[in-house]
């Protein structure tokens, strides 16, 4: 009704006033006379609101959350997993104000939405990290102790993944940054100071893997800030393996994918010829005359604007064009060390190809030793660093959307529209967002009850026609079947321990084919279809 049109909308109090007026007085109709009253805004959120280091913080809990999601009903699973998720957001280009939000989500759960735990604002992020973690340390500890109640049942809990891009990991673990000589969360290999360029590199690739228990014996003492971190104190939580920096949106998409590409357009790479302007003009015109797949919302744009280009475009990039794109304007050699990277991304992006993992693992190994020579020594940086541990992340966590930040960027987009203009932020947002969580609908299993599309036993590609409903949960699919197809591509590499390892395309179902070949029109059952 009003109120969910109200609080979807983002309406503005006075906005809202206004319509309450023009339907009591003009419509004669019984609403209330303030916004405040009809959408039920409690007090309460401003009471629980405390001043500390840097800021003012608010913690509702997760078994708060958790018990309003699951108010009207119980839900199956007798334990969740949850994620927590850590990150900073600015606020306005012209200060330093930002939220630091607790976001958890459950992995039992995959349609449930994420929910606000706490939320911090100041104009930097929190000055003591036990202060803004301590809360939530200490409700996870008792609830793995004791569970959660649902009426009459107990739920237990389980402490999944702590996600957070590079700077964050940082402080949440009270360690040096990224761009430090020690800053690998997950290796004890030291960076090494560069001039001209004023960075650290890394390019040790068979650096000793840090443990939680060298960790909290301080081994690595340059690793460490001179206070401990809360997550010290958290049961059953190991501080190397449950901190995972493989996460695809930070690392990949938004790190090495862009850092490559960008680099080869705009001649950063001195290994690579520049790109002539009317080279540039016809990839473009390519980027811009590409259609994607519908179910990927943001189409490609002009390598001109790759600059502003989203984290999901870089994503698309990558797993669609990128080969096409790419192989045009990069040596044979050269190419084949790129297509260690998108092969090993695509294989770790799938649980269908689990069998593939321990391959992308040496591919990624050998993508980053030989990194140098195609790239520059010079940019041998944290991230590229980082793949080398990609593998280890996959093995706990699995595919690498089942621990991906874009759930939680979307969430932290959505908080960011809340916010209204003023030097107190913390307690409008969060009685805000506990009014949408309010109107959350409980996903109660992670059984999916409508139809999905499953293998196609033969990997046939098919072109997608129509959809055709034969009863409330039976569809086919007709489209064309392409009758043929080759090989797009087989990459290669030498290993020490291995030999020549080989992997062509069609082990991944990528292939290539013409459109104007021979095909057939076909009509298949929806669970036949990949």
């Amino acid at each position: 009704g009003l109120r969910t049109w109200a609080i979807l909308k983002n309406v503005p109090r006075s906005t809202v006033n206004l319509l309450l007026a023009v339907l009591r007085n003009l419509y004669h109709l019984d609403v209330p006379k303030d916004a405040r009253t009809l959408l039920k805004t409690s007090s309460e959120v401003g009471l629980e609101v405390q001043t500390i280091s840097g800021g003012e913080f608010w913690y509702q809990g997760v078994e708060t959350v958790l018990q309003s999601y699951f108010r009207n009903s119980v839900p199956e699973n007798d334990t969740f997993t949850i994620q927590v998720s850590i990150d900073g957001l600015p606020l306005y280009k012209s200060s330093g104000k930002q939220l630091w939000p607790i976001l958890i989500w459950v992995e039992d759960l995959p349609q449930a939405p994420v929910m606000l735990a706490g939320l911090f604002s100041g104009v930097a992020k929190p000055e003591l990290v036990d202060e803004y973690l301590g809360p939530l340390v200490s409700e996870l500890n008792e609830l793995q102790e004791r569970g959660l109640r649902f009426g009459d049942k107990v739920v237990g809990l389980k402490i999944g993944a702590f996600i957070a891009d590079s700077p964050a990991r940082a402080f949440i673990k009270a360690t040096t940054y990224f761009n430090g000589k020690h800053g690998c969360q997950k290796c004890s290999c030291v960076g090494e100071h560069i001039q001209p360029e004023n960075k650290i590199i890394f390019v040790s690739v068979d650096a000793e893997l840090r443990t939680d228990a060298g960790f909290r014996a301080r081994v690595d003492k340059d690793h460490h800030k001179s206070w401990p971190t809360p997550l010290e104190k958290l049961n059953n939580f190991n501080l190397i393996e449950n901190v995972p920096t493989s996460e695809e949106l930070h690392l990949l998409d938004r790190g090495v994918s862009k850092k490559i590409v960008l680099g080869l357009y705009e001649g950063i790479f001195e290994n690579f010829n520049r790109w002539t302007p009317r080279q540039k003009e016809a990839v473009n015109k390519f980027l811009s005359q590409t259609r994607l797949p519908s179910e990927v919302n943001r189409p490609l744009r002009s390598f001109r604007l790759a600059h502003f280009w989203k984290a999901t475009e870089w994503r698309s990039f990558l797993h669609y064009v990128s080969i096409a794109v790419l192989k045009d304007f990069m040596p044979c050699n050269a190419f084949n060390h790129f297509l260690l990277y998108f092969c090993s991304v695509t294989i770790f992006s799938s649980s269908s190809h689990k069998q593939l993992w321990p391959l992308a693992e040496k591919f990624l190994y050998h993508f980053v030793k030989d990194f140098p020579q195609y790239y520059g020594r010079s940019h041998m940086t944290s991230n590229v660093h980082n793949l080398l541990h990609v593998s280890g992340d996959v093995a706990k966590f699995g595919q690498l959307d089942r621990f991906s930040a874009y759930r939680f960027e979307n969430y932290l987009q959505i908080l960011k529209r809340h916010v209204r203009s003023g030097t107190r932020v913390v307690a409008p947002v969060a009685a805000r967002m506990q009014k949408i969580a309010s109107l959350q609908v409980t996903a109660n299993s992670a059984t999916l009850s409508y139809p999905r599309l499953k293998d196609n036993a033969d990997n046939g590609i098919i072109k997608f026609l129509e959809a055709k409903k034969l009863s409330s949960l039976m569809y086919t699919i007709i489209g064309i079947q392409y009758e043929s197809w080759t090989e797009q591509f087989n990459v290669s590499v030498d290993d020490n321990m291995n030999g020549r390892i080989m992997l062509s395309s069609t082990d991944i179902h990528v292939y290539k084919i013409k459109e104007t070949g021979l095909s057939r029109m076909v009509e298949v059952p929806w669970y036949m279809i990949k």
